[in-house]
């Protein structure tokens, strides 16, 4: 009553406007922003929870609590009023809100923006690409013919999407299959042939090219003279490119990246969508991101290239020769335990060469090379440059083993059944530079908290197993993760492998009993801040298990790619909401399992070729007799202007879902941005049984610019 009788006593509404009018339901979308997030407080009424600092309501006086009454001629009775009004604006528009501050009530002037302005944080436009034909996947393109123009109009829609937010971190891959979608499965055999490649200097070189840093090769550092010393001159060349890829920091400003990582990671975890009326978060973020996108990739790459070079077969027998010279050791660091061989204090630190039998390394080495035993390596902080070999034993590493902040590391363990544990960033991971991990032998256990196992975010971490049943664990974010202007990698050549990134974080979504993963293969960027980089999880043989949680095994967040690919076994998949072959907010998720009888449940929404938010979520499974169990909006769906796509080429296959099967959800984000859903299922091949009305053997249907599903 009070509200209705104060809007009538102000003389612009009792006079011009009487009466207040609903917003219309049919109000074109302009796409304005003005960056206020509200929420209801009371019927009838909208209280401001957060502003996007520096953004036009910001600038325009309004402030955190303050509770919006109307817009005149407008009533805003609902989150939904004021967004869909905002959103009709065009950017350059004013609004005009009526806004009851503690009592007061006033008109506050509101310029409206584009995303471009709001998040400017993100740096420059990005160019435009020319529209160009998609490359059509066998079978979908007959699919899509049903509805003339659904595909054009919804890559239109992408593409203005691609153009409508900054692009400092955003990278090639990923833009091209998000604006190209009938390519994805092109996109993935082009990200899996530079997963699969075998020899460390080429998958380096591959890493800097999705990154877009402009090195076409990587040059192997020749090893020089015949002493252990002049061996290592790769080793000390390293040390020069890192600094002059850190160089346009200054030392305060490269102190303050190395000491706030952590504190970063953690935020970054905990927020992947910030809170808007958080300053200090904003302030945090800004000044962290800030410093990490000045650091020049490049010549860190060039940096781990030179690290590379001592992996080879050759490099490898000639620094075991001239380890086995007899020395003396003077001076020992302490913490070490065990027999020491050589033992040599450089600018850069120690160089340690341990004996045949078993040591335990504490503290801190530039480069470790042990001749065999078992070992317990505890090398905590890392240098800006680290080279660790172990020829042979079954070792334990603890800490942050291949994962530098603002530097290079390479760990070799040639021969072992070995165990890694680790807590923040570990097991082939990296901030602000390149971490590799790679184990050539053995039957390993890899454990670890975040950011670990083949993550990266500002570079490259790459966790590369080439035999043997693992296990791998972690709680959140890892197996395969790029986060911005990242390139993660976690390939396992052969054997029975677990994979498991379940249980130990809650589900943000509130959901009982399920948990968050971003995991197995994902690209994550931070909205409003950074784009997503690409995370790739390649098994290449034996009967898996994937556990996974919300957003797991091939998934994308904000314009990032995460691809999980499966070459051969019966596999078995469990995951959370958005998992297998599924993306949200402009980024693009792809699963394929090329061989074998498959099993994929996923629960309780958005899964198995799933896209929510101008995303493409895709499924490829190749072969096999294959089980689906899905929630809502799953097995080839799309919303918000989403492209799902599930083909599953051939095998007598069975299909359970709450809802999808080739269908489309709600079209209600930026007034359906003139384009529709598309949500696709296609069966090969087989005979195949469904759980919907509609859905079965050897059937086909559309729904026009829906969902399309056939089986063949």
């Amino acid at each position: 009553m009070w509200r209705a009788t104060l809007l009538l006593l102000l003389p612009a509404l009792s006079q011009a406007q009487p009466a207040l009018k609903p917003v219309p339901l049919d109000l074109p979308c302009r796409y304005g922003v003005i960056g206020l997030r509200p929420s209801q407080a009371a019927p009838d009424t909208l209280e401001v929870l957060g502003l996007v600092p520096g953004g036009p309501a910001s600038r325009a006086g309004l402030q955190t609590g303050d509770r919006i009454l109307a817009s005149p001629p407008y009533a805003l009775r609902r989150a939904e009023d004021l967004a869909r009004l905002v959103q009709s604006r065009a950017p350059g528009d004013t609004l005009n809100l009526l806004v009851d501050r503690r009592g007061e009530i006033f008109s506050s002037s509101c310029a409206v923006a584009d995303r471009l302005a709001l998040f400017s944080f993100m740096g420059a436009p990005p160019r435009p690409l020319p529209f160009t034909p998609n490359p059509v996947e066998q079978g979908v393109g007959a699919l899509l013919s049903r509805q003339p123009g659904a595909l054009e109009r919804l890559t239109f829609a992408l593409a203005a999407e691609d153009l409508a937010y900054g692009a400092d971190c955003r990278l090639n891959l990923p833009r091209r299959a998000l604006l190209h979608p009938l390519s994805a499965r092109q996109v993935l055999a082009e990200l899996e042939t530079a997963g699969a490649e075998t020899d460390l200097m080429h998958l380096l070189a591959r890493a800097a090219a999705h990154l877009d840093l402009g090195l076409h090769s990587l040059a192997p550092t020749p090893l020089k003279g015949d002493s252990l010393l002049g061996a290592l001159a790769p080793v000390f060349l390293a040390n020069q490119w890192v600094e002059t890829a850190l160089s346009p920091l200054s030392p305060e400003e490269l102190q303050a990246l190395c000491a706030g990582a952590p504190a970063l990671l953690r935020t970054l975890a905990d927020h992947p969508s910030p809170d808007l009326g958080d300053i200090l978060l904003d302030a945090q973020l800004r000044r962290m991101l800030g410093l990490a996108k000045r650091v020049d990739l490049a010549p860190l790459f060039r940096a781990a290239a030179g690290l590379a070079s001592l992996s080879t077969p050759s490099a490898l027998t000639a620094l075991r020769r001239l380890s086995r010279s007899p020395t003396s050791v003077p001076t020992r660091p302490p913490g070490i335990e065990g027999e020491l061989l050589f033992a040599h204090l450089t600018p850069q630190g120690w160089i340690l060469v341990g004996g045949e039998g078993p040591n335990h390394y504490r503290g801190e080495a530039t480069v470790l090379i042990d001749l065999g035993g078992d070992d317990i390596y505890e090398l905590d902080p890392l240098p800006p440059v680290f080279l660790s070999i172990d020829y042979q034993g079954k070792d334990q590493y603890r800490g942050a083993v291949a994962a530098p902040i603002a530097g290079v590391a390479l760990v070799l363990d040639l021969e072992g059944d070995d165990r890694y544990e680790a807590g923040w960033l570990g097991q082939g991971a990296a901030f602000c530079g390149v971490g590799v991990l790679l184990d050539r032998a053995g039957s390993d256990q890899y454990q670890a908290a975040e950011y670990a196992q083949g993550a990266a975010l500002f570079g490259a971490g790459l966790l590369l197993d080439q035999e043997g049943n693992d296990t791998y664990s972690a709680a959140r974010h890892g197996q395969g993760l790029g986060g911005p202007r990242g390139f993660g990698l976690l390939r396992d050549a052969q054997g029975d492998d677990q994979y498991r990134v379940d249980g130990k974080v809650p589900s943000a979504y509130g959901d009982e009993g399920l948990f968050e993963g971003w995991a197995q293969g994902v690209g994550c960027g931070v909205r409003g801040y950074a784009e997503g980089g690409i995370g790739l999880l390649l098994d290449q043989r034996g009967n898996d298990q994937y556990q996974g949680g919300n957003f797991a095994q091939g998934t994308g967040y904000f314009f990032g790619l995460g691809a999980l690919v499966d070459r051969g076994g019966d596999d078995r998949y469990l995951g959370g909401r958005y998992a297998q072959g599924t993306a949200a907010h402009q980024a693009v998720g792809l699963l394929c399992d090329r061989e074998g009888s498959d099993r994929y449940e996923s629960r309780p929404a958005l899964g198995q070729g799933s896209a929510w938010d101008a995303a493409l979520g895709a499924l490829f499974d190749l072969s096999g007799d294959d089980r689906y169990r899905g929630g809502e909006l799953s097995q080839g769906a799309g919303a918000m202007n989403g492209l799902g796509l599930l083909y599953d080429r051939r095998g007598r296959d069975t299909y359970q879902a709450l809802s999808g099967q080739g269908a489309g959800g709600s079209l209600e984000y930026w007034g359906g941005r003139d384009a529709p859903n598309l949500g696709l299922l296609l069966d090969g091949g087989g005979r195949d049984s469904y759980n919907l009305p509609g859905r079965g053997d050897r059937t086909g249907f559309s729904e026009p610019g829906l969902g399309f599903f056939e089986d063949q």
